[in-house]
C-alpha cells in the first residue's frame, strides 16, 4: 500500500488512484444543492476549517491570493486543519479552475451563495443598488467576461471564515467594498496571519475563551479600554494594519484632536468621507450622505458625529473582537481586564485560575 496526495486537493489518497474519495463526497452534497450539509460533513473531519470565499475564476486578484495561500496548506493540516476555498461558479467551472491554478487544496462551489448568506459574509448582487457601482466600474470587463452575468445568485464578497470541529466560528473576516480597494478585491487578510491566530488559540485555549467570554459581556466597554491605553492602542492599530482597516482607528484619533484643537475640519473629511477618498471609510450611504450635508452646510466639527459613532461602534463589534484572539491582546489583558486574571470569579463573568 502506498500513500499519496491527490494532484487536484492535496488530500491523502491509496496506491496512486486519481480520484480522493473526500473530494467526490463534497461534489457530491454540492451537486444535490446541498452546501450546508457538505459543510456539516467536513467540519467534524478536522480541529479547525478555514473556508476562503472567492469572487470566481475570472478575478485575477482571486487567483493571486489564493496562489499565495497554497505553501502553508501543508502547516494547515499539520496543525490539524484543512482549507477550501468557495464561490459562486459551476462545479464544472470550480474544477477547471481547481486545475489550472494548480491548488493543493480543494475548491467548492456554491452557486447561490448559501453559505456566505448563512455566515453573513457579504453578496454582491447585480439586481440591488448596494453595489451597483461595482458592476458599473467593472461594465467593460463584465462584457468580456460572460460568465459573470451567469452568477444569478450574486458574487460573494472576499471572506474568510476558521470553523472549529464543533461548527461555532473561531475567526471571521470579510472585504470592505470601496472604490479605492476594487470593492474589496485589494487588501485582503493574509491566511498565514490568521494561521498563527488559530495555532496561537488552541496552544492557550482555555486563556483565550474565558477573556472572549468577559468581551462578549463588555465589548464597547473594553474597547474604549484598550483605545485609553498607549500600549493597547498601538498594537491594536498593528492589528488593524494587517487587516488594512488602520483608516477606521486613524479617523476616531483625528476626530477626537479636532473636537480638541478645532482645526484641521477640511482635510479630514477630503480624506475618509468621499467615495473613493485616499481613507475611505466603509459607512454605510445614509451616513455619508449625512455627513456630506451637514459638513457642506457648515457644521464643520459636528458633521462628522454620525460617522464617528458608526465607526466606533464597527471596530467594538468587528475588528476588536479578532484582536481579542490574538497573542498581543491576550498579553495585555491582564493589565486591561484583570478581573480575568484574578484567583476567584468576578461577577461571575471571567475566571482564570
Amino acid at each position: 500500500m502506498t500513500l499519496d496526495r491527490h494532484e487536484g486537493c492535496g488530500h491523502i489518497i491509496l496506491n496512486g488512484l486519481d480520484s480522493c474519495e473526500k473530494c467526490m463526497k463534497s461534489r457530491e452534497f454540492i451537486d444535490n444543492n446541498t452546501p450546508l450539509g457538505w459543510l456539516s460533513k467536513v467540519l467534524p473531519q478536522n480541529r479547525f476549517t478555514i473556508l476562503i470565499f472567492y469572487r470566481g475564476k475570472w478575478c485575477s486578484g482571486c487567483q493571486t491570493y489564493l496562489q499565495q495561500t497554497d505553501p502553508i496548506v501543508s502547516e494547515i493540516r499539520n496543525s490539524g486543519g484543512d482549507i477550501y476555498a468557495i464561490c459562486a461558479q459551476s462545479q464544472k467551472e470550480v474544477e477547471i479552475t481547481q486545475k489550472d491554478w494548480k491548488l493543493h487544496y480543494q475548491l467548492v462551489a456554491d452557486p447561490k451563495n448559501v453559505i456566505a448568506k448563512k455566515y453573513n459574509m457579504g453578496v454582491m448582487n447585480q439586481k440591488g443598488k448596494k453595489f451597483s457601482k461595482f458592476f458599473e466600474v467593472l461594465s467593460e470587463y463584465l462584457n468580456k467576461t460572460p460568465e459573470i452575468p451567469k452568477m444569478e445568485d450574486g458574487i460573494a464578497m472576499p471572506a474568510l471564515l476558521v470553523f472549529k470541529q464543533d461548527g461555532s466560528i473561531l475567526y471571521s473576516w470579510k472585504s470592505k467594498p470601496l472604490e479605492n480597494n476594487l470593492f474589496g478585491g485589494l487588501n485582503r487578510i493574509n491566511p498565514a496571519d490568521v494561521l498563527k491566530i488559530v495555532q496561537f488559540y488552541f496552544s492557550n485555549e482555555s486563556v483565550v475563551d474565558s477573556v472572549k467570554q468577559y468581551v462578549r459581556k463588555n465589548s464597547y466597554d473594553t474597547f474604549l479600554q484598550i483605545l485609553n491605553d498607549k500600549e493597547g492602542l498601538k498594537l491594536f492599530n498593528n492589528h488593524l494594519k494587517k487587516e488594512f482597516n488602520s483608516e477606521s482607528l486613524e479617523f476616531i484619533l483625528d476626530v477626537d484632536q479636532l473636537r480638541s484643537h478645532q482645526d484641521g475640519a477640511d482635510d479630514i473629511f477630503a480624506s475618509y468621507i468621499p467615495g473613493g477618498a485616499n481613507k475611505e471609510l466603509n459607512l454605510p450611504g445614509t451616513i455619508r450622505k449625512l455627513v456630506t450635508s451637514e459638513f457642506n452646510a457648515g457644521s464643520k466639527i459636528g458633521a462628522f458625529n454620525p460617522a464617528y459613532e458608526h465607526v466606533k461602534f464597527s471596530l467594538s463589534e468587528d475588528s476588536f473582537n479578532r484582536f481579542v484572539n490574538t497573542e498581543d491582546f491576550i498579553r495585555i489583558a491582564g493589565r486591561i481586564i484583570p478581573q480575568c486574571f484574578t484567583s476567584e470569579p468576578v461577577d461571575d463573568v471571567c475566571f482564570i485560575k
